[in-house]
């Protein structure tokens, strides 16, 4: 390996699913999802999702979008019945959009994910402490806890 993360994590991001507010499904799990006659999932172009998502079988995938908008907009004029993201570019863009009343998200957290800073493997070891430490005593502060609601986000 050539990088390696800082501990601890930045925030963790969780990966949710968007449905039409009109749509009176409700699924928990990949068998569920699955065993629908419509289970086209939207994702986004060039994310790992993708990779994830191809070792479930039985899923109709569509990465056709280059932007969080773009697949809102395929959602809403059913185009795919489900929008699997990331939840803060979820919350932030059916705000920015206007489409809570549009869309939802299901209660059903697919996986949460640390997100970490990254450095590489051969960084000066005093450097790679002092990223931590400085982490450590920003995570306590007021200030920290008002970016990660920012941007939607927990620890």
């Amino acid at each position: 390996m050539i990088a390696e993360f800082i501990e601890p994590s930045l925030f963790s991001e969780n990966l949710m699913v968007a449905v039409r507010a009109s749509d009176p499904v409700s699924v928990s799990s990949w068998q569920e999802l699955r065993s629908l006659k419509d289970n086209t999932i939207l994702i986004l172009n060039g994310t790992a999702y993708k990779s994830y998502l191809m070792q479930i079988p039985n899923l109709n995938i569509d990465d056709g979008a280059t932007s969080v908008p773009a697949n809102l907009k395929k959602l809403i004029n059913n185009r795919g019945r489900f929008y699997i993201a990331s939840e803060p570019s979820l919350r932030t863009e059916i705000a920015e959009m206007n489409l809570g009343k549009k869309v939802r998200l299901l209660p059903w957290n697919i996986r949460s994910q640390k997100q970490h800073i990254v450095v590489r493997k051969d960084l000066d070891p005093a450097l790679k402490l002092s990223l931590s430490k400085t982490l450590q005593e920003l995570r306590k502060t007021e200030e920290y806890k008002r970016i990660l609601a920012k941007y939607n986000v927990s620890l």
